[in-house]
């Protein structure tokens, strides 16, 4: 089997040669304890998934919006942050945070993740291989694998589901009109 596509090529894919984004946001005026402690524990999954912890990278989303907590996680695990100096969205923050990787040579494959824990870590070793077949079967290094969940109501509430389904039609269609 070649490597990449056997499960212990994959894994090392995976270890060695992929960076996470993390966007960070805390809304001003609200307790954010509950998205601090799940933050927390989303970048201690995913630091497990990779070899070096500087390959993933806290992206806070405006000066004031979670500088303090990013920097704390940074020190802790030894990730990489970076803070926007204004309040651009969350696709600008996937973006600041995709600069930073992007400048990482050994990095082949960059995934973004919600901070609050809605992408399990354990999930990455399926995206990397099937990017990695995807790039070996079209002969293309640049290739785009999107995750999804088989239903987003069941686990996030009807309200939560559809405005998630707005969102990733807004990002596919930023992307397609970048990509133009």
């Amino acid at each position: 089997m070649q490597e990449g596509y056997s499960f212990a090529g994959a894994i090392a894919q995976m270890r060695q040669h992929t960076g996470v984004v993390i966007p960070v946001y805390f809304p001003e005026g609200q307790d954010n304890d509950l998205a601090r402690e799940l933050l927390e524990d989303n970048v201690h999954a995913y630091a497990q998934q990779v070899d070096d912890p500087e390959s993933i990278c806290l992206s806070v989303d405006g000066e004031g919006r979670g500088r303090e907590v990013a920097e704390g996680l940074a020190r802790e695990y030894g990730v990489q942050f970076v803070v926007a100096a204004e309040n651009g969205g969350k696709l600008q923050a996937l973006r600041h945070g995709m600069a930073r990787l992007c400048a990482r040579d050994e990095l082949a494959y960059l995934a973004a993740v919600d901070m609050d824990g809605d992408h399990f870590a354990n999930e990455l070793l399926n995206l990397v291989r099937a990017a990695e077949h995807a790039r070996r079967s079209v002969g293309m290094e640049e290739v785009l694998v999107l995750g999804r969940r088989s239903s987003k109501q069941r686990p996030l509430g009807f309200l939560r589901g559809e405005l998630e389904e707005l969102a990733d039609r807004v990002l596919l269609d930023a992307l397609a009109y970048d990509a133009a």
